[in-house]
């Protein structure tokens, strides 16, 4: 999706919302990638920054690479994170 799609707007505001109650202590940035299938490096990016170890802390996937992003334990569910947050 991109910051014009219906669900990049709709994350737009997530992450707004977000960015207020929790300001000072955690800042959201959003990036917008396009899918390689429409001219962009989407998992091209997420597996270069899985090499460098420069991956954000929140990505979302939805690809067929996500159970072996998982299995490499490269991505990991943020439950527990979550709940030590008080969120």
């Amino acid at each position: 999706f991109s910051d014009e799609t219906a669900e990049g707007k709709a994350w737009a505001k997530v992450v707004e919302n977000f960015n207020k109650k929790y300001d000072g202590k955690y800042q959201v940035t959003t990036e917008y990638i396009p899918r390689s299938g429409s001219g962009g490096g989407y998992e091209d990016k997420v597996n270069a920054g899985i090499t460098t170890n420069t991956l954000p802390d929140v990505i979302t996937l939805d690809g067929p690479n996500t159970a072996a992003y998982a299995k490499a334990k490269v991505i990991a569910p943020l439950d527990d994170y979550l709940a030590d947050a008080n969120m």
